[in-house]
Parts: structure tokens; C-alpha cells; sequence
């Protein structure tokens, strides 16, 4: 099959168009994905490093955002952890105040990340219209993170327990557990004896309020406990919730002391001294023990093996042809190729444990079709039309089942799910402008747009407060669907010209490329800004001269 000679479409479509065969070809290639394949024995060896940088997303609308506003908050509370729930809830029920909103004060979260990508790709033209291809990627990632809290001053209603250490603090909280234990086994005793000689001391009055009073002294003495013994944070000093736990403790040594019994003699509970900061709230986020058990809020770094690329391309049609590619023409001459991608899931995703965390790649297979299509105008100008659809293949992923919206999620979330990524395409239009022999620029547009993911499996837990839930995977799907328009310029320094002249013993291309993204939407979109450099070195391995040079 003779890409020249062989396809009668082509030459009838120069013949339709009036066109020349026999005219000049542009001899320098440029940025961005075309439709030309190596000879046959020609070997290309591509090395790029490319950085990709971003501190903002697009979000559901189209707007751009911070890229991590999730943990900035004025009162971070329950929205941002949610293992201060159970904390909420007792403190509630202890202070009799029903509207309390537990706060760990002012959060605040900066976020950006560097991605830096060095794929190397090895193609071999087995023939003049088949290329085969593979690319092994080499990928850093890096979430550069700076978080604060209560850095404008001190806020938040709750502190770290001074009672989780042993010492003052602890030994009060002890000593107020014992003085409730005693108050509730006296009236205990009164109310068993009452009950055998109802007509005994005050046994009126200790049968018709006792029992209320010892089952509400015993709930509030396991609240007690369950906060001030165990909790991370409890009310600090002098706070609402303080004053009115204390408030409550007096008036049961209060009531207590009504039935001649003076045990409680504590003021209330060891309350905390000083707002959260920064390593207070990194424990509670990294100690197994408060029901998160993740990485720390901090920079991420990876450095690992992307995901491979194998691919081979079908050039069927081209009126330039190889042999003649460096003889100057003229006039209107078309390229089109098909290219097939399988893309091996050897990246690492992102871990579940780690909510800042970018995989250094999907780590599921990926099947996709390419279509290249070129249209040459003269010698010095060109443009391709790619277009691409990729099919992603379901696989299983550990994952922490949270909505988007809840930025730091429970360990008693993380189950092995279902996933099926959205099959995505694109379109990009790449016009080119040949110099000389050896410089080209070019630009870029590129849309590319990416289905829902779907997560499935449902699964029974405890949650936090000890109420049993379904988890259903399906909420990952939410803010997974992407669109995105970026716009690209580049410069291309070549020297196959020269080589395919007898002037210089190298054969290899240079080039520059920037990229920025101007529009998008999803959620999680990122807005990137990209810069990437290559460096491409052909040979020929077998065969015959490689462009008319021997």
C-alpha cells in the first residue's frame, strides 16, 4: 500500500482541486499532534519535561475558584471534620444547649500543586504508513499546602483537653466522677430504703424525686466522661458551653445536698485553656484514635511511574509523501492518519488516606483512538485537526465514600469500590507557520471534555455517633464530570532539513510549547498553566536512506 500511488481519493482530489502533485513541501514539523509518520527503519526518541502548575479550579458554573476553599472557614466545625460530632452532640445534651455548634475556630487552607511530567517515548516506522510506540512517563507531583488556624487571633469555642494527659487536669476530672459515683449511691441507698419503709425520713420526697434525679446524674456523669475523658477538644474556659456545664454541676450538688447529700463539691470539669492551633489539629486529623487515621494537612510530594502508552498509527492517506518531504511544492496537499492508544494503569491514584494527595496517574486502563488529519498549504504554512475519544475500563479503588463537600472524612468510610471514569474526548486545531528549514511557530486550541465517573456498591457502617448507615458509592460521582478550552503557543527548532541536505551529521527537533487554560467547568477542573520542552532524535535502524539521505 502505497500512501502516494496506491490511494485513488487522494488523487482525485488534487486533480478536483486543481493542485499540482508535483510542488514544494513544508520540511520543518512543529507543536502539537500530526498526521506524519516515521520511514520505514526510522527510529524517533522523544524526552520532554513538562510542568504543569495550578492554584485554582473550575467550578460547577464555570468560575474560577481557590483550589482548596473546602477547609477555610471562619467557626470550622462539624462541615469540616466530621469526627466533632459525637463532641457537638454530648456537649449539647451537657450543657443543655441545644443550638451549640462545636468550633474549632478560624481554619484557613492555601493550596497550590506542580505536576512534573517527563515522558519518554520511543516510535519505530515499521513501514512508511505504520508506526508503532510507547511512552513510559516519569511523574512528580507536588501539593504545596500552607494552613493555618487561628493565626488572626485566638476564636472557636473549644480547645484541646487538658485531661488527656495525666496530671491536674485528669486527676480533677477523676476526682468530679468519683464525687458523682458516691452522690449516685447514696441516693441509691436512700431510695432503696424508702422503697422497703416508704414511711420513713423524707421518703416521700425521695421516691417522688430520686429516681429522676439519680438517672439524670448518671447520664450527665457518662457525658462527663465521654467528652472530658476521651474527646480531642472540650469547651473552653469561660465559653457558653462552659459556663453552662458549670452551671449544671452546681445545681446537682445542689439537689443532691436538698437529699442530705454533700459529695459534689467541684466547681465542674477541667475546661480548656487555649484555642487550637495548628498541632492540635494535625493530631486530630493523623491519630487513629479520633476516627480520621489520615496523612497530615501539609505539602505532598510523589514521585512514581506514570501511566504507559503503547500505541501504533495507520497513516492512510498523504498526496506530500516521505520521500519528498524536504523538496519544496506548493499548492494544497493532505495527510491523514488513525492511531489506537492502549494506556496501562501503572500511575498511582491518589491515596484515600491523604485528602491533598495527586496520583501520578489513574492506575486503570484507558483505550483510545486518535484521528490526525493534516492539510499543508505551500511550504510554509500547515494545520492538523486531531481528534480523540477514550474509553476508560472499569476497575476497583479503595476510596474514603464522602460528598465532595466534606473535606476531611472518616476512616469508617474507606471501603474497596466500584469505578468506572468517564469516557472523555477532544478536538484541537493546531495551525503552523514554517520559517526557514529550521524554525516553525505554532498555536493551539484544544476542548476536551470528560463524562461523570460512576462509583457503585453500597455498604453498612457505624458512623461517628454510633448510629448505623448505608454508604452508597454513587455520591462520588458528584463533580466529576469536566470541560475544559485551553489555548497554546510554541516554537520548533529543526534540523532534519539540514540532515536530509548532507548539513549536519544530527538529526533532531527542539521545542517550546505554553499552555493556559481559558475556560472549564466540573467542580474539579483544574485551571492549569503549562510549559513543556522536547527533545526529539531520530536514527535509522533498517532500510533504506531515511528521507534521501543515506
Amino acid at each position: 500500500m502505497s500512501p502516494r500511488t496506491s490511494l485513488p481519493c487522494a488523487l482525485v482530489l488534487t486533480a478536483l482541486l486543481g493542485i499540482p502533485t508535483l510542488v514544494r513541501a513544508q520540511a520543518v514539523l512543529g507543536i502539537g499532534d500530526d498526521a506524519t509518520t516515521l520511514p520505514g527503519g526510522g527510529f524517533r526518541l522523544s524526552v520532554s519535561n513538562a510542568w504543569s502548575r495550578y492554584d485554582a479550579r473550575y467550578d460547577a458554573a464555570g468560575n474560577p475558584r481557590p483550589l482548596a476553599p473546602d477547609l477555610t472557614a471562619p467557626d470550622a466545625g462539624v462541615a469540616q471534620f466530621e469526627n466533632l460530632a459525637p463532641l457537638q452532640q454530648h456537649v449539647r445534651a451537657l450543657s443543655g444547649l441545644s443550638s451549640f455548634d462545636v468550633s474549632i475556630g478560624q481554619t484557613a487552607l492555601d493550596e497550590n500543586a506542580l505536576v512534573r511530567t517527563t515522558p519518554i517515548r520511543a516510535e519505530l516506522g515499521v513501514t512508511h504508513w505504520l508506526q508503532l510506540g510507547v511512552m513510559v512517563p516519569v511523574v512528580r507531583t507536588q501539593t504545596n499546602v500552607a494552613f493555618r488556624v487561628n493565626s488572626a487571633g485566638p476564636a472557636g469555642n473549644v480547645g484541646v483537653n487538658p485531661g488527656l494527659a495525666p496530671g491536674a487536669a485528669a486527676d480533677a476530672n477523676a476526682a468530679l466522677q468519683q464525687q458523682f459515683t458516691s452522690a449516685a449511691a447514696a441516693l441509691g441507698a436512700k431510695i432503696d430504703a424508702c422503697t422497703a419503709n416508704p414511711s420513713g425520713t423524707d421518703c416521700a420526697n425521695v421516691l417522688a424525686n430520686g429516681p429522676s434525679l439519680l438517672a439524670s446524674a448518671q447520664g450527665f456523669a457518662s457525658g462527663l466522661a465521654q467528652v472530658y475523658d476521651s474527646s480531642f477538644f472540650v469547651p473552653l474556659a469561660g465559653t457558653d458551653a462552659d459556663n453552662a456545664i458549670r452551671a449544671r454541676v452546681a445545681t446537682f450538688s445542689s439537689t443532691f445536698a436538698g437529699f442530705g447529700i454533700t459529695d459534689i463539691t467541684s466547681t465542674g470539669p477541667s475546661a480548656s485553656q487555649a484555642p487550637a492551633g495548628v498541632g492540635d489539629v494535625q493530631r486530630f486529623v493523623t491519630d487513629p484514635a479520633f476516627g480520621i487515621a489520615a496523612d497530615s494537612i501539609q505539602t505532598v510530594s510523589r514521585l512514581g511511574l506514570g501511566d504507559i502508552e503503547l500505541s501504533a498509527k495507520v497513516q492512510w492517506l498523504n498526496t506530500v509523501g516521505q520521500a519528498d518531504r524536504f523538496h519544496v511544492r506548493r499548492g494544497v496537499n493532505v495527510r491523514s492518519a488513525v492511531t489506537g492508544v492502549v494506556r496501562l494503569g501503572t500511575g498511582s491514584p491518589s491515596s484515600p488516606s491523604n485528602f491533598l494527595d495527586i496520583g501520578t496517574g489513574d492506575g486503570q486502563t484507558d483505550v483510545e483512538v486518535r484521528s490526525q488529519n493534516d492539510i499543508v498549504l505551500g511550504r510554509r504554512f500547515w494545520a492538523s485537526v486531531v481528534g480523540s475519544y477514550g474509553i476508560q475500563l472499569a476497575d476497583q479503588r479503595i476510596m474514603r465514600i464522602a460528598d465532595p463537600e466534606q473535606p476531611i472524612a472518616g476512616a469508617y468510610r474507606t471501603f474497596n469500590v466500584q469505578r468506572d471514569l468517564g469516557d472523555y474526548y477532544s478536538i484541537a486545531f493546531t495551525p503552523r507557520l514554517v520559517i526557514d528549514d529550521y524554525f516553525s511557530l505554532g498555536a493551539q486550541y484544544l476542548y476536551w471534555h470528560k463524562a461523570q465517573d460512576r462509583y457503585s456498591g453500597t455498604f453498612t457502617t457505624t458512623n461517628f455517633v454510633g448510629d448505623t448507615v448505608t454508604l452508597d458509592a454513587s455520591i462520588l460521582d458528584r463533580e466529576t464530570a469536566q470541560h475544559e478550552q485551553r489555548i497554546s503557543v510554541g516554537l520548533l527548532y529543526s534540523t532534519l532539513a539540514a540532515y536530509a541536505a548532507g548539513k549536519t551529521w544530527l538529526p533532531l527537533e527542539v521545542s517550546f510549547e505554553h499552555t493556559n487554560a481559558i475556560a472549564g467547568s466540573g467542580g474539579r477542573t483544574p485551571k492549569i498553566s503549562d510549559t513543556t520542552l522536547r527533545i526529539r532524535l531520530y536514527a535509522r535502524l533498517f532500510g533504506g536512506p531515511m528521507w534521501g539521505r543515506p
